[in-house]
């Protein structure tokens, strides 16, 4: 967040934050994982990389600060989403177990 104050302290973002929590109340990463933690932070599906269109217009989802500081970061610096269900199979949908 600290890399682009003005577009997460902006009115429009605070709106669409709290849009996203409501929809999403419980972790969408966790709940693939069988798990469930409270959505603390509405995530970018896409990385915006500053693009305002992106950042206000891309697809948003609910998630817990852990799996957003581990979890999603991972996957955006490796292409991968780590981490398996209940029955083993990969969570990332890119995963040639899941095609």
């Amino acid at each position: 967040m600290s890399q682009y104050p003005k577009l997460y302290n902006s009115k429009r973002w605070k709106q669409i934050r709290l849009d996203t929590l409501a929809r999403d109340p419980l972790c969408v990463m966790c709940i693939k994982i069988g798990d469930h933690a409270p959505s603390t932070i509405a995530d970018h599906v896409e990385p915006h990389r500053g693009n305002e269109h992106r950042f206000f217009n891309g697809r948003t989802q609910g998630v817990c600060k852990p799996c957003h500081d581990r979890h999603k970061q991972r996957q955006e610096k490796s292409g991968i989403l780590l981490g398996g269900d209940n029955e083993g199979v990969p969570v990332d949908p890119l995963h040639h177990w899941n095609n």
